[in-house]
């Protein structure tokens, strides 16, 4: 196996993990509280796989795109980059409030 193809599949894990331990508690005011019962459901870890899964055809993506990029088979122009920015800050305007 090439190792972009294992550093891809180590993303994949780590980023399953990540979100499997943030789920697993919260801090209270009296200490963790441990959720065992809702993190061992299917449900929970179908979500789990299916938001790693996700964010991980996103890196892919992203990355393809990066290297077409880099290789000149495409340009971008300003106009994408004003689109980008405006989105970025609608969506950040829409979290806030």
């Amino acid at each position: 196996m090439p190792w972009y193809r294992r550093k891809t599949t180590y993303l994949l894990f780590i980023i399953w993990a990540h979100i499997t331990l943030l789920d697993l508690f919260y801090v209270g005011h009296y200490g963790p509280v441990f959720l065992w019962e809702q993190n061992l459901r299917i449900s929970t870890a179908l979500v789990h796989i299916g938001i790693a899964f996700s964010t991980w055809l996103f890196y892919l993506l992203f990355v393809k795109l990066r290297t077409n990029y880099q290789l000149g088979r495409f340009k971008l122009s300003e106009k994408i980059w004003i689109v980008c920015s405006a989105c970025m800050i609608l969506s950040i305007g829409f979290l806030l409030f």
